[in-house]
């Protein structure tokens, strides 16, 4: 009995390494699939978070452009008469330095020199202009409409009924210098008005007032084609930029 029970140990003893390492065997296995899963799912973990951040890269990367489009907007006006005010400034003083360079000349010769001198200026993509006009309504200088000037237009109304030279006028009398709005029909489209932004300042030798406008449709059309070249250069990350399109989808 002693010996079939040595036997049976001695044979267990030559069994046990093996159960224990088929049990090794299948506890690693056990630990690296769980592992691997464990792996797998931060992995994924990893990838939703590294999207979802994408996402909200790209979400503040375009509400970004869009305030930006949105306050070049708001700024627009303020764009319009800024410009058009420092071009009525340059004018002025081309003319205040004829008059004053010039002592021996008279009205009419001074006035022609000025004239001649701020013809053919043009600015804001050549669509900029200088007019000069009489306090009393008189055209002294309109280049696109030659043949109005020495013409009174102070009754001239726009198509709203408002007196345009009348009340630029006005301004530059109670003011010396001034803004006015009125609505005008662009030379490429007669059919149609647009609101136009003027800035007048009085030229105290003569009682007149040197003055230009800007179609502020016009304005809008350069800002838009100078945010485009803005956007084209705009990138974010590796390799993130923005795209626009217009309504029809161009």
């Amino acid at each position: 009995m002693l010996l079939d029970n040595e036997k049976k140990l001695l044979n267990l003893v030559k069994i046990a390494p093996i159960f224990i390492i088929l049990f090794s065997i299948l506890i690693t296995f056990i630990m690296i699939e769980n592992n691997n899963e464990n792996f797998e799912n931060e992995m994924l973990l990893v990838k939703e978070e590294s999207f979802t951040e994408k996402k909200q890269q790209i979400k503040r990367e375009v509400q970004r452009l869009y305030n930006f489009i949105e306050a070049e907007k708001v700024r627009t006006v303020r764009k319009i008469k800024e410009n058009i005010k420092n071009r009525v400034y340059e004018a002025h003083a081309i003319a205040t330095s004829i008059y004053e360079k010039n002592p021996d000349k008279n009205h009419q010769e001074i006035a022609k020199l000025i004239k001649d001198a701020l013809r053919e200026i043009r600015f804001n993509n050549k669509r900029g202009y200088y007019f000069i006009y009489e306090l009393t309504g008189k055209n002294i200088l309109l280049p696109p409409q030659k043949h109005l000037e020495g013409k009174n237009l102070w009754n001239v109304k726009d198509p709203k009924n408002d007196y345009i030279i009348r009340n630029l006028s006005k301004v530059v009398q109670e003011k010396k210098e001034g803004f006015h709005n009125w609505y005008w029909y662009k030379p490429d489209n007669p059919d149609q008005m647009y609101k136009k932004i003027g800035y007048a300042k009085l030229f105290n030798p003569f009682n007149w007032f040197i003055g230009t406008g800007e179609y502020i449709l016009d304005y809008q059309e350069q800002l838009k084609n100078d945010l485009l070249e803005k956007i084209h250069e705009m990138r974010y990350g590796k390799n993130g930029y923005m795209f626009v399109f217009d309504e029809e989808g161009v």
